[in-house]
């Protein structure tokens, strides 16, 4: 769609989901924040940034939609063989990749998987990913470490060898 009206660079933000193409205007990569989970919608910071040339980051979190009923919180990020919220000790996922649908399915899909199993389903998509736990570790896989960096000093940067 870039490229049929024409554009050299540009940006679309949708939802959880953000789009870039080709290099600013001044020749450096796009960057884009990664949200801190534990902020708030009227007071967002983040736990770092992605530098990026062309691609599509989405992210799926508990942070988002939820409520909490006697005590416990449920979120939207449904386990589809237990039908309840997963709690895996993941609260956040960012993907990386060439398509927007993807990224979208696949930070959603690596989120209920967990981080084991959704570092090796991101290496199928050629796909990059950043794995947030509920006790602040920041877990990446290969392809994220050359281009986000962590600046949120409540986090935790772990070398995962996965």
């Amino acid at each position: 769609a870039y490229k049929q009206a024409g554009a050299d660079y540009g940006i679309v933000a949708v939802g959880g989901s953000i789009g870039v193409f080709g290099t600013k205007e001044d020749g450096t990569p796009w960057n884009i924040a990664v949200r801190d989970p534990h902020s708030t919608e009227t007071q967002s910071t983040s736990i770092g940034s992605i530098d990026l040339q062309s691609g599509y980051v989405s992210t799926s979190g508990t942070y988002e939609k939820y409520f909490t009923k006697n005590g416990v919180t449920y979120h939207h990020l449904l386990n589809p063989k237990t039908g309840y919220p997963e709690n895996n000790g993941l609260i956040s996922v960012t993907v990386v990749c060439s398509n927007g649908a993807l990224s979208d399915a696949l930070s959603t899909a690596c989120f209920v998987l967990g981080r084991e199993k959704g570092t090796e389903l991101l290496k199928k998509y050629n796909a990059g990913g950043i794995f947030i736990t509920t006790d602040n570790q920041v877990y990446l896989t290969e392809s994220m470490k050359n281009i986000f960096k962590l600046s949120n000093r409540k986090y935790t940067l772990v070398e995962s060898g996965v």
